[in-house]
């Protein structure tokens, strides 16, 4: 049994396990809801992977749902409802939006995959939910972080440029802690987003819904953009390309399932130029488009389609 066979059986036990295309929104209720350790909580009653942080409280929830290995195995990757309950927690600092970001980078690292339906409700929720955090000027957009450090000191001088004559070790210190704060939120961000985009899974059955799917989670990046949660236009670039080539794995490995409607409609989409994935301009003006790389994954798709369908492939 040769590498690409294998991989096709894995990617696929992953679909049939834990997407339901007749109603995407079932995938929370089939996940495992029972636990290995049976500790109850304080009114009695079994700790589940749903239950929320509030009812245990972070540490319990850490040490007896997050540490759980299936937590990483089943739940997380279709369930992001405890990272978005920590993020939401009031009068929260910098730091602990740092701090939570990088616990589920680092889970999701030991997950298999991540169910895109998941990460598409999950980007919907963050700009209202961290914009407070990340935005300088309400009424300027940046597209680097060197503009953000510019603007912090130049702003930090201008309005307090007497605390600098008579204290400047202090105000530099305070004025330090700005600038890490603005760019170490927006590098632990990308790294969450680019760990959990790197492992997106879709459904065959769903046909064109996965890509559906993908435009959304284009778009939601984009919106990251415009709310300043994402400066770095490299950083997005770097994200789409991430989503792009990850969805081309996808057509790949399903290309037996996928039917000639659903290769039409993505040609179709890709050569309107108008996605938000390819309004980006690409690092260096000789690399492959973004649209391009796609539309060699499509075609080829297309073309395999057609030899089996002409029965000169199985």
């Amino acid at each position: 049994m040769n590498r690409r066979l294998l991989l096709i059986i894995l990617l696929f036990t992953i679909f049939n396990n834990h997407f339901s295309s007749s109603n995407p929104n079932n995938v929370v209720n089939q996940l495992p809801t029972t636990r290995v350790e049976k500790k109850p909580n304080r009114s009695g009653d079994t700790i589940t992977f749903c239950t929320p942080v509030c009812n245990v409280g972070v540490n319990r929830f850490i040490k007896d749902i997050f540490n759980e290995p299936l937590y990483a195995e089943e739940f997380l990757p279709n369930n992001f409802s405890h990272l978005l309950e920590l993020l939401q927690k009031k009068n929260k600092s910098g730091d602990y939006i740092k701090s939570v970001l990088r616990l589920f980078t680092n889970k999701i690292k030991a997950s298999n995959y991540v169910n895109s339906y998941s990460i598409d409700e999950l980007l919907v929720q963050l700009p209202p939910m961290l914009k407070k955090h990340f935005v300088i000027d309400q009424t300027r957009q940046f597209e680097s972080t060197k503009e953000i450090i510019h603007e912090l000191m130049y702003s930090s001088l201008s309005s307090q440029f007497t605390q600098f004559k008579n204290a400047p070790s202090a105000f530099l210190t305070d004025l330090s802690a700005k600038i890490e704060e603005a760019v170490e939120l927006r590098k632990v961000l990308v790294l969450f987003l680019e760990t959990a985009i790197s492992k997106l899974v879709w459904c065959p059955q769903d046909q064109l819904e996965s890509w559906k799917l993908v435009r959304n989670i284009s778009d939601h990046l984009a919106d990251l953009y415009e709310n300043q949660l994402i400066t770095d236009v490299e950083d997005l670039n770097s994200l789409y390309i991430t989503l792009i080539e990850r969805y081309c794995v996808f057509l790949d490995i399903a290309n037996p399932y996928l039917n000639a409607d659903f290769y039409t409609s993505i040609k179709n989409d890709i050569t309107s130029e108008t996605l938000s994935m390819f309004a980006v301009a690409e690092q260096e003006n000789a690399l492959e488009t973004k649209a391009q790389r796609l539309l060699r994954s499509v075609l080829m798709g297309q073309a395999r389609l057609q030899a089996r369908e002409h029965g000169l492939i199985l």
